[in-house]
């Protein structure tokens, strides 16, 4: 996420340097729909076989390009909250950003 653009969203929704309840509410909108855009390109970019999920090898190379170093048993356990204790072979893309969320948190 590049922070120039969350900065510019900042902008967009207020002139101040603080926000109130309701330019916060504001921004946390416009904030979203950005950040899952960002997560829609890296989704698509490493959806290698385009089968509309990501396989337990596409989700360790996305980490890896994202700068995250894993071991097999922290992708497995993040994947495992992501999905709500299903097995997954592979994640959706709401799955996908609830693993990233997760594993942001947890590293």
């Amino acid at each position: 996420l590049d922070p120039l653009k969350v900065r510019d969203l900042m902008d967009k929704t207020t002139r101040f340097d603080h926000l109130g309840f309701d330019d916060f509410e504001a921004f946390m909108g416009k904030y979203t729909r950005y950040f899952q855009s960002q997560y829609q390109v890296i989704f698509d970019q490493f959806d290698a076989d385009e089968s509309g999920t990501i396989s337990m090898e596409e989700l360790r190379e996305m980490t890896h390009h994202l700068g995250f170093m894993p071991t097999r048993l922290m992708l497995e356990e993040a994947v495992e909250v992501a999905c709500r204790s299903r097995r997954a072979a592979a994640l959706s893309f709401n799955e996908l950003v609830q693993f990233l969320m997760i594993y942001r948190r947890r590293e």
